[in-house]
């Protein structure tokens, strides 16, 4: 009988595991943003925003993987990496992707941050956004741009010609004056902890 390693077996196993699991991530632009924490008690959550809010609650999310003995045996760590990606951790991701587009949606709704734009990107429909947005800003004062997203298919070739335009940077500018003073009063505000 030839002589078996559990624990070199169980290292690779967590490399190979973890290295799919950031393969599939890095294919998700949204979820891959997403800073994540170990909960290793409970189950339930719940999370109240400074406005009301109300949300959270665990979702479970399932995903099948099968592999033969033979197949695996022939595999690279590359090519068993991929398939992990693709099939085990790809599919649990694009679910995450989905329940994070709900819940925002959910929260915006509740919140009124909703702005349609009825038809084509437009400078007022940007603008609109921006007022309706919370935006924070660097030591060196300049706007730390939240993530914007839209439903795919819609063009934006129109935003570099919108950005362009005179009238729209300067009510830009406007808005982001107010932005940070806002932003300067929410920092004055805050409760430093030792």
């Amino acid at each position: 009988m030839l002589p078996d390693f559990p624990e070199l077996k169980a290292l690779r196993h967590k490399v190979v595991m973890a290295a799919a699991y950031r393969r599939a991530l890095s294919r998700d632009p949204i979820v891959s943003q997403l800073q994540s924490y170990e909960i290793v008690e409970g189950d339930d959550f719940e999370i109240r925003t400074l406005d009301g809010f109300v949300g959270g609650g665990y979702e479970k999310f399932e995903s099948s993987f099968e592999v033969n003995a033979e197949q695996l045996a022939k595999m690279t760590d590359d090519a068993w990496t991929e398939k992990l990606a693709l099939e085990l951790f790809g599919p649990l991701i694009n679910e995450q992707h989905k329940l994070l587009l709900q819940r925002v949606s959910e929260a915006a709704e509740w919140s009124g941050n909703i702005t349609n734009a009825r038809g084509p990107l437009s400078g007022d429909t940007l603008l609109t956004m921006l007022r309706m947005t919370e935006i924070s800003f660097g030591e060196d004062g300049r706007p730390e741009w939240p993530t914007l997203v839209v439903p795919e298919g819609t063009d934006l070739s129109k935003l570099k010609e919108i950005e362009g335009d005179p009238a729209f940077a300067a009510e830009e500018e406007s808005i982001l004056a107010v932005k940070y003073t806002d932003w300067r009063i929410r920092q004055s505000n805050r409760t430093l902890v030792d």
